[in-house]
């Protein structure tokens, strides 16, 4: 994410998450964490701060976390119960300014749902 700019949704990290998914029956939720920050600053340092992590080096340390305690964090951060979801991912825009923008999102598979999820930055549905 050190690109100052030349990064735009790069895919930091992702587990179980779709290209693409049944609409009426899969469920996504989504937030940025500018925009959390700006809602619930309280909220978002104190989980930073239980899970370890440091805005400076987040992108790195999220690439490095083990998935189920990354999931864990990003429904505490988001205010989800972690038992309502099957997959998460997490991305990040650098901003003219070089600041970087991180967007997470959970997602939901139906159990009669055929949607194809994905884990890693190997799968097909990340653009190279």
């Amino acid at each position: 994410m050190g690109s100052y700019g030349k990064a735009n949704t790069m895919l930091i990290s992702q587990h179980q998450f779709p290209w693409d998914y049944d609409y009426h029956k899969d469920k996504i939720a989504s937030a940025y964490l500018d925009r959390m920050r700006e809602w619930d600053s309280a909220h978002i340092t104190k989980c930073l701060q239980k899970y370890r992590f440091d805005m400076t080096y987040l992108d790195s340390q999220i690439r490095v976390e083990e998935s189920e305690q990354l999931f864990k964090f990003i429904c505490e951060l988001m205010k989800e119960d972690r038992k309502k979801w099957s997959g998460y991912r997490v991305t990040g825009n650098v901003g003219g300014d070089g600041h970087a923008y991180y967007h997470f999102q959970l997602f939901y598979k139906h159990p009669e749902s055929t949607t194809m999820v994905y884990s890693g930055d190997k799968a097909p549905n990340i653009e190279e």
